[in-house]
């Protein structure tokens, strides 16, 4: 997968802790590991209890700071959650609370909202990278007929693999939007990006594949990356390897996927061992900069770039080595080497 589509329905879990820095450092990580990244735009609010659920779709001219903030507020579990509704006098005018019919009437039982402007949308605007794109999935899924028809689809094969017992009003949100921004995402040929609460589900997508798009390579490669500014990564994305580092840190991570390692931790240290060998033999390109006996034993070695890859006589570290040496180059490392160094500075 070479687009990342980071939709609002399957991030909510992303939003549950309005200080969080979740949500944008993920967005970073797409920026900097894949071709071209989509945000759906504008605000959503859903609200589940024991008797009924509530989702509100705010669109971005109405999604203001103000309602954004609104948003942000946690409601507890247990705290009355009511949904009433009535004609209105005039557009704008709210009915008055006679004419005001209760519908929902009940305890909370999750709440949550997603909105990627802030941090993301916001912040990406005035520098107008041609890598970020955002989208309105109401009208796509309006404008394409067929969409409808494959969003019916998938939601029958996700009920069918839920667990049949639940049928609570929790997991049809986690079917509805799963299923939507699934659909979504297939027409697009992104992968979507969801959390652990739609993840037992993601078996019951039909012909789903697992993506590896070379995350924990870059967290060896650039430790602190949620550090960096979105200026910085415009500016390694403009750089004449970022192409081909992107592609090296995915191989690494598909490489080890192979392996079939079912320890998290194994698998993570293998990973570090792939893109640090990597990095090692980019060393022996630079003519003169380091004996050979060095970089072969580095390979060998595959030791992770953290904190540092072991120091050399000189008292410097084999990272900063290979940043120093590739400092006027255009080639992968050259590009990693100036993000590591961005991260590292902050």
């Amino acid at each position: 997968m070479k687009i990342a589509y980071f939709p609002l329905r399957s991030s909510v879990e992303l939003f549950t802790d309005p200080t969080s820095p979740q949500p944008v450092s993920r967005a970073k990580h797409a920026a900097i590991l894949y071709d071209t990244v989509v945000f759906e735009v504008g605000l959503f609010e859903q609200t589940i209890g024991k008797t009924g659920a509530s989702g509100i779709y705010v669109p971005p001219h109405m999604a203001d700071n103000e309602r954004r903030q609104r948003a942000r507020i946690v409601h507890e579990v247990g705290s009355s959650f009511q949904v009433a509704i009535g004609v209105q006098p005039a557009l704008g005018v709210p009915a008055p609370s006679e004419a005001m019919r209760t519908m929902i009437n009940t305890e909370i039982a999750a709440s949550y909202a997603a909105e990627w402007q802030t941090g993301v949308i916001d912040e990406l605007q005035p520098l107008k990278p041609d890598w970020a794109a955002s989208i309105d999935s109401g009208q796509m899924l309006a404008e394409h007929d067929n969409l409808k028809g494959e969003e019916r689809k998938l939601k029958w094969s996700l009920q069918q693999s839920a667990d049949a017992a639940d049928n609570s009003f929790h997991r049809s949100f986690i079917i509805d939007a799963l299923s939507r921004d699934a659909t979504i995402a297939s027409a697009m040929g992104a992968a979507v990006q969801v959390t652990s609460l739609f993840e037992s589900l993601l078996p019951g997508i039909p012909n789903m594949t697992a993506d590896h798009p070379g995350l924990l390579s870059l967290e060896v490669a650039v430790p602190g990356i949620d550090q960096l500014s979105w200026e910085t990564i415009c500016k390694f994305r403009e750089h004449a390897g970022n192409e081909e580092a992107r592609g090296r840190l995915r191989d690494a991570e598909e490489r080890v996927a192979a392996e079939t390692i079912s320890d998290p931790a194994a698998f993570a240290l293998r990973v570090g061992q792939e893109i640090s060998a990597d990095l090692f033999a980019a060393m022996s390109e630079i003519e003169g900069s380091l004996p050979k006996k060095l970089v072969k034993e580095g390979i060998n070695a595959g030791i992770s770039l953290i904190p540092v890859a072991g120091t050399f006589a000189s008292g410097v570290s084999a990272a900063e080595t290979l940043a120093e040496s590739a400092k006027h180059k255009r080639t992968w490392h050259a590009a990693l080497m100036k993000l590591r160094r961005a991260a590292e500075t902050r």
